[in-house]
């Protein structure tokens, strides 16, 4: 069962609203404000495509955002923390009862912007996933394994590094493995 919390604004596509409940993905947790404007990214992606360069970053409904995770979400046993706000990650995570597997994401904008939130939700989650230009962003190791290592000890029982078109490097307890 997919449940989704988050906000958009009134610029949000109605049909992407359409297209979630068509694939039975529950919105309840889904505001939103007719009012405002949707977080928008803008980057480019340059050479072999694996390293995105933000040009500009508009938190708009996003940055006022807390997050409302609906009663009928508590009982979630897993997680996953999109790329958002750290604030809204721990409240997210906060919201459910219990200690569900929670996995979270990040971007270089949480990193530099971010760096006491980010923290707190490393120690949090069980899993993270980052890109390897955010790895190395946030360990200042160029070396992934090394960049790798240090953010298992910052929390996550496992990392995982996205590395583009040459896949992914996971660490766990068991090892490293590509």
């Amino acid at each position: 069962e997919t449940r989704l919390v988050g906000i958009v604004g009134g610029d949000f596509p109605k049909e992407h609203l359409e297209a979630f409940k068509a694939r039975n993905i529950d919105t309840a947790g889904l505001q939103v404000d007719d009012a405002g404007k949707t977080f928008h990214w803008t980057g480019k992606y340059e050479g072999d495509m694996n390293e995105a360069h933000t040009l500009g970053v508009s938190l708009n409904v996003l940055g006022e955002y807390k997050a409302a995770v609906p009663d009928s979400y508590r009982d979630s046993q897993y997680v996953f923390l999109a790329n958002d706000h750290p604030r809204t990650q721990l409240d997210v995570l906060a919201s459910v009862k219990g200690k569900p597997f929670a996995m979270a994401d990040t971007r270089d904008f949480w990193i530099s912007e971010e760096p006491d939130g980010l923290a707190e939700v490393l120690r949090r989650v069980d899993g993270m996933v980052m890109n390897e230009q955010e790895a190395q962003m946030l360990t200042g190791h160029t070396n992934l394994v090394k960049a790798g290592i240090d953010i298992m000890g910052r929390g996550p029982e496992f990392v995982m590094v996205k590395k583009g078109e040459h896949g992914a490097l996971l660490f766990c307890s068991e090892g490293i493995f590509a």
